[in-house]
């Protein structure tokens, strides 16, 4: 029997909170650093945030980048 969405969503949050907090910061920086490199961040003049909570990927990266390249902000 194929998995329920909230069973897919219950054992990726339980691998994501298995991750060694250096594991989730290194991983989180490179998400962060991909999104910078692609052509739509570089062409968007409004981005939406996060604030992350419990493990999820940090934003730090792309909020100070978006207010370095004068871009709208909303969180």
């Amino acid at each position: 029997m194929k998995p329920t969405k909230n069973e897919i969503r219950a054992k990726m949050i339980k691998e994501r909170d298995a991750l060694a907090s250096a594991e989730s910061e290194s991983r989180s920086r490179l998400a962060q650093e991909r999104l910078l490199a692609d052509p739509a961040w570089k062409s968007a003049k409004f981005i939406t945030l996060y604030v992350a909570a419990k493990g999820e990927i940090q934003t730090d990266l792309l909020l100070k980048a978006a207010w370095a390249e004068g871009r709208r902000v909303h969180l």
